[in-house]
C-alpha cells in the first residue's frame, strides 16, 4: 500500500507540475509573444527553482511562498485598481468596434453558472481539490512543519481568506468576459483578455500587461517549488522504510533530490507540448478520486473496526475495482470502453459531474465490500494500523 500510495502521489505531483510549466509555456509563447523561444523561461524557471529548493529545501520553499504569496496579493490588488478604473461599457463597445464581435452584457447563465456545467462544478472542484491535496506531499509538508497546532490553524485560516479573496476575484474577471461578450479563443488566458481592450493583440506592451505576467509566473514558480519539494520529501520519506537508520541519514536526502532533477526532465518535456491544462489536472485528479477513499479513512484512526481490517490489499484492489466500475459506465455512455475512459481521464475539460459521481461512489463501494469481506474472513490484522501516510515521511520535513 506505501509503495502505491507514494506512486500515485509521486504521479500526481508530476502532473500538477507539467501543468503549471505547460501555463507558463503557453504564458510566454501566446501572451508575450515569444513563440517557440519560451521554452527558455521554462527552462529557466526549472533550473531556478531546483536551485533554490535544492539547497534550501523545505525552509527556503516555506520563505518563497511568503514573498511570492505577498506579491501576488500585491499585484491582484494592482490588477483589481486597473481594472475598475478602465474596464466599462464604453471601453468593450470601442474596443469590439470594427470586429465580426458584438458586446453583449446579457446576465444569462453563462455569467450567473445557473446551468448544468455550472452546478457541476460546485460538486466537481471541491472533490478534485480535496482527493488531489490528500494525495500531495507538497501541502502535507506544511502541515507538518507547523510549530504546533495552534500555528497550524492559523496558518491554514490566513491561507484560507487570502486564497478565497484572490480567487474570487480572478474568478469574477472570467465572469465579466462572459458578461460583456469580449471574444476569449485561448480559455487559458481568459483572464488577461480585459486588460487589453485597447490593444490589437495580446503581446505585452504596457505597464499592467507586464505586471499580469509578473503576477502569473510568481504564483506558477510558488506551486512548482512546493510540488518539487513534496516529490523530494515522498521519495526520501518511502526511502527510510527500506534502509538502515545510518543509511537513511547518508542516502535518502540525496536519493530524494536526485529523483526531483530526473522527473523534471519529462515534465518539462510534456510541458512544452502544450497540451491542455485543465485536461491534465483532470487526469490527476480522477486518478486519486478513484482511489481517494480508503486512504481518507485514514484520518479515524481510532476506530477499531477500520484499525481491524484495513489492510495492504485494499488500496490497490480498491484502485483497480474503481476503475473497472468507471470503464463500464464509459462503455455504457460512450459505446466503448476507451471512449469512455479518455472522456473521463482527459476530454471532460468542462468537468461534467457523471464521471466524478461515479469514481467517487465507486471507490466508497468497494471500500465498503472489502472491508466487510475482511471482517467476514478474518483477512485483516488485530495489530493492523492505518500506515495509508507513512509518518517517516513528516520526520523528513525538517530536513528537507
Amino acid at each position: 500500500t506505501q509503495v502505491m500510495v507514494v506512486l500515485i502521489s509521486l504521479l500526481n505531483m508530476a502532473i500538477f507540475a507539467t501543468a503549471e510549466y505547460t501555463g507558463v509555456y503557453t504564458l510566454f509563447s501566446t501572451y508575450v509573444g515569444m513563440g517557440d523561444s519560451a521554452a527558455a523561461i521554462v527552462l529557466i524557471l526549472a533550473f531556478t527553482t531546483l536551485g533554490y529548493t535544492t539547497y534550501g529545501g523545505l525552509r527556503v520553499s516555506i520563505l518563497t511562498d511568503q514573498l511570492q504569496g505577498s506579491a501576488a496579493l500585491l499585484l491582484t490588488v494592482v490588477a483589481a485598481i486597473t481594472l475598475a478604473a478602465t474596464f466599462s461599457k464604453e471601453s468593450v463597445e470601442e474596443s469590439l468596434e470594427g470586429t465580426n464581435f458584438t458586446p453583449s452584457f446579457e446576465v444569462n447563465e453563462f455569467v450567473t453558472g445557473a446551468y448544468v456545467v455550472g452546478y457541476s462544478t460546485m460538486f466537481t472542484l471541491p472533490l478534485s481539490l480535496t482527493c488531489a491535496t490528500i494525495f500531495s506531499e507538497a501541502w502535507w509538508a506544511r502541515a507538518w512543519a507547523a510549530t504546533d497546532e495552534k500555528a497550524l490553524k492559523k496558518g491554514a485560516l490566513f491561507g484560507a481568506v487570502i486564497t478565497f479573496l484572490v480567487v474570487t476575484f480572478w474568478g469574477m474577471v472570467g465572469v465579466l468576459v462572459a458578461w460583456s461578450g469580449i471574444p476569449a479563443p485561448d480559455f487559458n488566458l481568459v483572464a488577461f483578455y480585459p486588460f487589453l481592450l485597447d490593444r490589437d493583440s495580446l503581446l505585452v506592451d504596457s505597464g499592467i500587461a507586464v505586471l499580469m505576467v509578473l503576477l502569473a509566473t510568481i504564483m506558477a514558480e510558488g506551486v512548482i517549488d512546493s510540488l518539487m519539494n513534496g516529490i523530494g520529501a515522498s521519495v526520501s520519506g518511502a526511502l527510510d522504510s527500506y534502509l538502515t537508520e545510518e543509511q537513511a541519514k547518508k542516502h535518502s536526502l540525496s536519493i530524494g533530490r536526485a529523483c526531483v532533477v530526473v522527473l523534471n526532465i519529462p515534465i518539462i518535456i510534456v510541458s512544452l507540448q502544450q497540451y491542455d491544462i485543465l485536461s491534465l489536472f483532470l487526469l490527476g485528479n480522477m486518478i486519486t478520486i478513484c482511489c481517494f477513499f480508503p486512504l481518507f479513512l485514514g484520518f479515524f484512526p481510532n476506530v477499531q473496526f477500520l484499525q481491524r481490517n484495513m489492510s495492504d490489499w485494499i488500496f490497490p484492489v480498491n484502485f483497480v475495482g474503481s476503475l473497472i466500475i468507471l470503464a463500464v459506465y464509459g462503455a455504457i455512455d460512450f459505446g466503448s470502453v476507451g471512449e469512455g475512459l479518455k472522456f473521463a481521464f482527459w476530454l471532460n475539460a468542462n468537468y461534467e459531474y457523471e464521471y466524478f459521481l461515479v469514481a467517487i461512489l465507486g471507490t466508497v463501494f468497494w471500500t465498503g465490500i472489502l472491508l466487510v469481506i475482511s471482517e467476514v474472513f478474518g483477512l485483516g490484522n488485530e495489530k493492523a494500523s492505518m500506515e495509508v501516510v507513512d509518518a517517516k515521511v513528516a520526520e523528513k520535513t525538517d530536513d528537507i
